[in-house]
């Protein structure tokens, strides 16, 4: 009895020990499921949060973020601080695409935010939301932060990126919206920024940041009241900026910006004011009004010695108009001025437009003798095929191209691209214009480089046209030409 007792006992302590060693293992294997199944759903929440090709938040990830934050801003008030979102809109996505392929145009949108990355801060919030289209989430900004962080971004997207054997160049629209300031929902906040990123398409600008008195209706119709107010009681004004030949410093051009002070908004951007004249059916009247101001400063200027031609950016319905030589020799005789004295300056996308009839008024511009200038020049894909059909006389270099060089950022491609584009300037009979020099020995780098002639603040600011000091113009041309030796050939 005594022995099977023992046997018993030791049958049950193998039974036992084996039952643990089952029980551990059955333990460990759910545990490694569940770690497995937990990766598994952390993945598949990763992956519905994040943009498949770029490896960005996608957009249900910045309207989850956004969603939160701005329920932070509607609860704690204004203690809670605020946010800024940003739209970016790749400019020539859709180019590149037709051109180079999808697999190209996929391999540029994988560098988009690793550029926009640069920035802004590890909180911040790069997204993308589909096709060529991004958006930043920036906490605790306003409106001078987004505005620096917008501009900075626009500069990095403008540099070329390189994509195989390809070197292209994109370029953005920004759109800027903050809350509290603009909107406290989702949809609202995500509208303001949508509305700003195409007035910053349409404008040409790299970014706009949205203004309540230019978006809704009734303001809008009241502002449009304002603006007619305006033209009839000699509210507008325009302003000159002296453009110089880059070896004498005497000026030869003087360009005419239109400013519209308005008593409670502040300086309303010309290209919001050209909008509304175009909305309300004042275009042609304001136009009028800018070509018969000008050529009457111009006028002066002549009789006071400075034999300078004034250059006024000619609206997109003028430049399809057949009437418009006529129109123009009519003013330039009324003032006794001579053709030499007019510069009309237009872009591409306006030529780009209606091409044919373009080159036609452009052609019969040239021949009564009035210089036609490209402005912006080699920002767009078509200006090299289609410059030698135009009767051009001047292409004004965007600052794009010559804002690196003037931080000290360039390299030689760089340099080289710039003088490139002045010798094909130079080669189809052009005069080769620089914009944006800000500082005074670049002048001399640029003369280094071949290029004609160029304006910017640091030669002289914008200012009414009794204020332009045609004698202190002289100074720029003693610029350091050590900073310009090493860019000649």
């Amino acid at each position: 009895m005594i022995v099977v007792l023992g046997n018993v006992e030791h049958i049950n302590a193998i039974v036992l020990g084996l039952a643990g060693a089952a029980l551990l293992a059955a333990i460990a294997r759910l545990a490694f499921l569940l770690r497995k199944q937990r990766a598994l759903n952390e993945a598949r929440q990763h992956l519905a949060i994040t943009d498949e090709l770029t490896g960005l938040a996608n957009r249900r990830r910045l309207l989850d973020e956004l969603e939160g934050a701005l329920t932070v801003l509607s609860s704690e008030g204004p203690e809670a601080g605020s946010l800024a979102l940003l739209l970016i809109d790749l400019d020539h996505f859709k180019e590149i695409n037709d051109s180079f392929g999808h697999h190209t145009g996929d391999a540029l949108l994988r560098q988009i935010g690793p550029r926009i990355r640069q920035v802004v801060r590890h909180s911040d919030l790069v997204a993308r939301l589909g096709g060529d289209e991004f958006a930043v989430l920036l906490h605790g900004a306003d409106t001078l932060k987004a505005a620096t962080v917008a501009q900075r971004i626009s500069s990095l997207l403008e540099e070329p990126i390189d994509v195989g054997t390809a070197s292209l160049r994109v370029g953005a629209s920004i759109g800027v919206a903050l809350a509290p300031e603009h909107a406290l929902s989702t949809d609202e906040l995500l509208r303001c920024a949508d509305i700003a990123m195409y007035r910053a398409k349409n404008e040409r600008g790299s970014f706009d940041v949205y203004e309540a008195a230019l978006d809704d209706e009734a303001e809008r119709f009241a502002l449009i009241e304002d603006l007619r107010r305006a033209m009839a009681d000699g509210s507008l004004a325009l302003h000159y900026q002296p453009e110089i030949d880059l070896r004498t410093g005497r000026a030869v051009t003087v360009e005419a910006f239109l400013r519209w002070p308005h008593p409670t908004l502040g300086l309303i951007p010309p290209e919001h004011l050209l909008d509304l004249a175009e909305e309300s059916g004042l275009i042609h009247p304001l136009t009028t009004w800018v070509f018969d101001q000008a050529i009457s400063d111009c006028a002066r200027w002549w009789r006071e010695g400075h034999h300078v031609a004034v250059a006024v950016n000619l609206p997109a319905t003028d430049l399809l108009d057949s009437a418009l030589p006529q129109r123009m020799g009519a003013l330039l005789d009324g003032a006794g001025l001579g053709p030499e004295a007019l510069v009309l300056e237009i872009t591409e996308g306006m030529v780009m437009a209606d091409l044919t009839r373009s080159k036609r008024v452009i052609q019969t511009l040239s021949d009564a003798g009035i210089m036609v200038s490209i402005d912006d020049f080699g920002t767009g894909f078509s200006s090299l095929s289609h410059l030698n059909d135009l009767a051009v006389g001047e292409v004004k270099l965007d600052r794009t191209f010559t804002s690196r060089l003037q931080l000290g950022e360039a390299d030689t491609r760089d340099e080289n691209l710039v003088r490139s584009i002045i010798d094909l300037g130079h080669a189809l009979g052009l005069r080769v214009v620089a914009e944006g020099i800000e500082r005074l020995d670049f002048v001399s780098v640029l003369a280094g480089l071949g290029c004609d002639s160029g304006q910017g603040f640091a030669i002289q600011a914008p200012c009414r046209a009794a204020e332009i000091d045609f004698a202190g113009l002289e100074g720029p041309r003693h610029a350091t030409d050590a900073a310009a030796s090493r860019f000649h050939r």
